[in-house]
């Protein structure tokens, strides 16, 4: 569980870390992918 939370927490602050020391905003849909794919990972299998 603890492991599922750390990787959360770097999945989610990687984007704007990434994007800030790139010096550009990522686009919206290379966000939005992750996070559905995130979203999609940790949903349970009956949700659709």
């Amino acid at each position: 569980m603890l492991a599922v939370i750390v990787s959360t927490f770097f999945v989610g602050t990687s984007g704007p870390l990434v994007a800030l020391l790139a010096g550009f905003p990522l686009p919206a849909s290379v966000y939005s992918v992750t996070t559905a794919a995130t979203r999609r990972r940790r949903a349970p299998p009956t949700d659709r």
